[in-house]
């Protein structure tokens, strides 16, 4: 078992700020006991990085960290429907957004960013599952490609009658 709770978010080389990077850097600083991975930047796009946060990169394969990782966190400016997201649900991790949605722990704030991770850090230390079984289900149900087939050919039958 790990003895650090792992957090894994995605911020784009020069799209940091966008991405909630400030938020995010105070959030690893206030919890030295966590350990952080960034996929998108390097070390060299920031200066003054907790010890706690490791900035890989570019990351082709994702699957890795995901392995790693027991918590995902989105906190962008806005957001459309995050293939991020997706992911991380469909891979059981437990999920930090600043949208709502499904299966994910809403933070509005910092301060709910927080919060949501003192809950998550409090699981992990007493030893509970972090599989987000309800976030794998939803995106079973809601994501595989027979689901999104079945909707495109019911658009396409319905043009098609018109």
């Amino acid at each position: 078992p790990q003895d650090k709770l792992i957090v894994l978010t995605y911020m784009p080389k020069n799209r940091q700020d966008f991405y909630g990077a400030s938020s995010i850097l105070k959030l690893a600083e206030n919890n030295p006991d966590v350990q952080f991975i960034i996929a998108g930047s390097d070390k060299e796009d920031y200066t003054n990085l907790p010890a706690n946060v490791d900035p890989v990169g570019w990351v082709t394969d994702m699957a890795p960290l995901f392995n790693k990782a027991h918590v995902a966190i989105r906190f962008t400016e806005h957001d459309g429907l995050s293939n991020f997201i997706l992911e991380s649900l469909a891979r059981g991790k437990q999920v930090i957004y600043n949208n709502k949605y499904n299966h994910c722990k809403y933070a509005a704030d910092d301060v709910a960013l927080q919060t949501q991770l003192d809950k998550l850090k409090a699981s992990f230390v007493n030893g509970e599952e972090l599989v987000n079984v309800e976030g794998m289900k939803f995106i079973e149900r809601e994501f595989s490609s027979e689901v999104i087939l079945g909707n495109l050919v019911k658009k396409f039958s319905q043009l098609h009658a018109k």
